[in-house]
């Protein structure tokens, strides 16, 4: 098996090196918003992380000032990143040496999922790897990798047992991923299934209930964690989508609008994928499947609820190995691969030029708004179509678990 990976480790090694290239030599400019030009530096998100700790042991409510961030960034995220052990001395290890571990294992864990010999799973790695929400979670060194290493981990494993510990600890740091509980109930027996999903709510109202206090902290500096028009990955780019262009129409039609669009788009999807076999008999058991359900309720979460940056796009990579493997099955999913690749090439491009042309010579570029705002009109078709997908299969175990109980009372 490692053989016929032999050229993927290559390709882990080229593209680690291309992207020591790019942050070395300051390439990454053109392509990711930088937290301050002028000091260049690398994982911002991480060293807050690190500040508040070191913060904390000189006994600052670092929820609520952080003196030790050099941009005085308090915690906004869940209190167990403070439990992480610190020891001053070795604090290239956290800064440094950590970061580049976990980056490197992201980026052989997407590679590893491809065969590099298909043209289409080539390109699909390269432009995941190299878009502009990969770049910026890598450059930032954004927790969400971590989030994202134990959820791909909790869907691989078959313990439950692994994955409640996997699950709660990503929760704990995030919240967002509570919503990946279902995969304690994807497989497994009856018993297993019901305990540890019970556990798993139960441990997580518990820690919400001694945690209210933080949680309303960290939502009183909401400002630090929502992102503006252009660096979001939700609904609400399309709810403001007329100020960037000028646009004269009220905010409350814009949303009325929106709103029944994605409806009716969620509708279509839903409606057409009524016959497709492979969402009839969805098998929980496959390791692709578990991944593509997990993805679809995350992405689909975090567009429609949170207002997220778009390095929380990370998690569409969840639902890339599930449509490869079904792309000559269906040409409705194979559309959609093609229609994220587009989407891919569209972003990287628009966004590269919203970095340059349009800062160094906005006047004569003034209407790159109008090409940079095609991409959450794209995003929205895209979630409308993981909407409708996961309704579908929502839907079709909903008859299936109905059929099974008329047939034991008969």
């Amino acid at each position: 098996m490692l053989k016929d990976k032999k050229f993927n480790f290559l390709f882990i090694i080229f593209v680690l090196i291309v992207l020591q290239l790019i942050f070395s030599n300051n390439l990454h400019h053109s392509l990711v918003y930088l937290m301050n030009i002028s000091q260049n530096e690398l994982f911002a998100d991480w060293n807050v992380i690190i500040s508040a700790i070191k913060c904390k042991i000189s006994g600052f409510d670092v929820f609520l000032e952080n003196p030790c961030d050099k941009y005085r960034r308090t915690h906004v995220y869940g209190s167990i990143f403070l439990k992480i052990p610190f020891f001053e001395k070795y604090s290239n290890f956290y800064l440094i040496y950590f970061p580049y571990t976990i980056i490197s294992v992201f980026i052989s864990i997407i590679i590893l999922h491809f065969n590099l010999k298909n043209a289409i799973e080539l390109i699909l790695c390269t432009l995941f790897i190299f878009s502009p929400p990969s770049l910026l979670a890598v450059e930032r060194f954004n927790n969400d990798l971590l989030v994202f290493l134990l959820l791909i981990t909790a869907c691989y494993s078959r313990s439950n047992f692994t994955n409640f510990l996997l699950i709660s600890f990503a929760t704990m740091a995030k919240f967002y991923p509570i919503v990946s509980s279902v995969i304690l109930i994807l497989r497994g027996k009856n018993f297993n299934r019901f305990f540890y999903f019970s556990l798993f709510w139960v441990s997580i109202i518990i820690f919400f209930y001694y945690e209210l206090n933080i949680i309303k902290k960290i939502f009183l500096m909401k400002d630090q964690f929502i992102a503006s028009w252009g660096m979001s990955f939700s609904i609400n780019n399309i709810f403001v989508l007329s100020s960037p262009l000028q646009i004269s129409i009220s905010r409350i039609n814009l949303i009325i609008f929106t709103l029944i669009v994605a409806f009716f788009l969620i509708f279509i999807f839903f409606s057409k994928t009524k016959k497709i076999k492979i969402f009839q008999s969805y098998d929980f058991n496959n390791y692709q499947n578990r991944l593509f359900f997990v993805g679809l309720i995350i992405c689909v979460l975090n567009y429609f609820v949170f207002t997220n940056y778009f390095y929380r796009e990370i998690f569409l990579f969840f639902v890339y190995p599930f449509l490869i493997i079904n792309k000559n099955n269906n040409l409705l999913i194979r559309n959609i691969l093609y229609f994220i690749i587009g989407r891919h090439i569209f972003f990287f491009i628009s966004n590269y030029l919203y970095l340059t042309v349009s800062v160094k010579s906005y006047p004569v570029f003034s209407k790159i708004n109008y090409l940079v705002s095609i991409k959450p009109l794209l995003d929205l078709f895209l979630i409308c179509a993981l909407s409708g997908i996961l309704l579908r299969i929502c839907a079709n175990l909903l008859e299936k678990i109905i059929k099974e109980k008329k047939y034991e009372v008969n």
